[in-house]
């Protein structure tokens, strides 16, 4: 090793960088954020749990490469629940056109942090925000099948009635009770 002769009699090297390295990894990164919702299901992850984790960890991606201090650790509850909520937006901005759209119109909604929400009959009530304002969800979205398939073995294999009330806690499903319904026939 040279290295340890003083700087000026060090070996000299012209660096060169791949330019066509650096264009493919830019189009990966960029491909990772625009990702759609539907992409990532047809990814074929098993579970809504494991793409939302896929999904943060992304996000934890993006971040590093933005940033000086570095996030090495496991994912935080914090970044978790901003990863659903960017799913929840994806899914959101693919089915719907808005608060205006016919589909959700009857339901009062209301855009809570990008999230399209509508207002429960407890809305005056001292429950959670989530509870209060559940997030509006279509029932076609192959995501939303997953969200189901989770609960359900999430509650140890309960029925749809009691699939759908739990689901309503967080989340307003169209056409949940025929949803749930049609996603458990399926187990």
């Amino acid at each position: 090793m040279t290295l340890y002769l003083s700087p000026e009699e060090w070996p000299k090297e012209d660096f060169s960088a791949d330019e066509k390295e650096i264009a493919l990894e830019k189009k990966i990164v960029s491909t990772l954020i625009n990702l759609n919702a539907s992409d990532l299901v047809l990814t074929r992850f098993s579970s809504y749990r494991k793409t939302i984790r896929l999904v943060a960890w992304i996000c934890r991606f993006v971040y590093n490469c933005k940033h000086q201090n570095k996030k090495k650790d496991e994912l935080t509850v914090s970044e978790i629940n901003e990863a659903e909520n960017l799913l929840i937006r994806l899914i959101q901005c693919e089915s719907f056109h808005g608060i205006e759209d016919k589909r959700i119109i009857s339901l009062n909604p209301l855009i809570d942090h990008g999230i399209i929400r509508t207002k429960t009959a407890i809305f005056q009530r001292d429950y959670t925000s989530e509870f209060r304002t559940p997030a509006i969800l279509p029932s076609d979205h192959p995501l939303v099948k997953s969200l189901i398939m989770e609960e359900h073995k999430l509650k140890g294999h309960i029925g749809v009635s009691h699939v759908l009330n739990s689901l309503r806690e967080r989340f307003w499903i169209l056409a949940g009770r025929r949803v749930v319904l049609s996603v458990l026939k399926i187990v």
